[in-house]
């Protein structure tokens, strides 16, 4: 008889051709979990505030709703994210390291020979101190260049995890729309003055914004901005403006 095994490296065996169906039958057991065994936290109702009880009864509700297991459809939803998975590997891994991989699909599970581990552990090591390396670079750039510029949009210009949701052209300026509502600013849209796209490597239609740079170069700002698509694909935008505006959200609206 086989040990319990989460639903989910069921999914991963079945996939794998590892584990035959007649050991299936468990994976009906995940339709009759109660609430409680996934939210501990929300076991006993007595000691939640009024925020807390709020979000018990929306988590409740969205776990009642939930469709009974299907296993063909969990392996087909597997198999996708499988292959997105191994897609994005092989884009961001040297080719010199995938090369010592036996199985990519086993490499997407995280699992691999001790060689392989060594070789992305120190790959990712490198790249992360060069991250580290180039943000110090540029906040001694901030500190001693566009701090204390003038123009006010600089103190603001923060649209970390905000989602572009229309970006158009009217005359000089560009209008950039957001959904503001995982990021940390109430500005709903931005406008860039007489300006100029220098880069723009795919479509910004709902991509989410990671990180940004502000640059002075003579009677321009230049602004260069990494995103993330829906596809999980990183976006380099840049984009020169003689000034940036804002348009605020109402207040009361979020």
């Amino acid at each position: 008889m086989l040990p319990f095994l989460p639903a989910f490296l069921y999914i991963v065996l079945l996939y794998l051709g590892l584990l035959s169906l007649p050991y299936t039958g468990f994976l009906s057991h995940i339709s009759k979990i109660e609430f409680e065994e996934v939210f501990p936290e929300y076991a006993d109702r007595s000691v939640l505030n009024e925020k807390e009880n709020k979000e018990y009864i929306k988590i409740l509700k969205k776990f009642n709703e939930r469709k009974p297991f299907d296993l063909i459809q969990e392996k087909k939803q597997f198999k996708e994210l499988q292959k997105n998975n191994v897609k994005l590997l092989k884009s961001k891994l040297p080719i010199e390291i995938l090369n010592e991989v036996a199985d990519i699909r086993v490499l997407v599970l995280n699992r691999a020979t001790g060689p392989v581990k060594k070789r992305i552990t120190d790959y990712c090591r490198k790249q992360n101190m060069l991250v580290e390396r180039t943000l110090r670079d540029y906040q001694k750039y901030y500190e001693k260049e566009i701090k204390n510029c003038k123009s006010e949009f600089i103190q603001e210009f923060n649209f970390h995890d905000c989602k572009i949701v229309s970006y158009k052209e009217q005359g000089d300026n560009l209008i950039i729309k957001l959904d503001n509502s995982g990021g940390f600013t109430n500005i709903e849209q931005i406008t860039f003055k007489n300006f100029n796209i220098i880069k723009e490597e795919k479509k910004l239609y709902g991509a989410w914004w990671l990180y940004d740079e502000i640059y002075k170069i003579k009677d321009k700002y230049e602004i260069h901005v990494l995103l993330q698509n829906r596809k999980e694909e990183l976006i380099e935008f840049i984009i020169s403006a003689t000034n940036v505006e804002y348009k605020y959200e109402k207040e009361g609206k979020r």
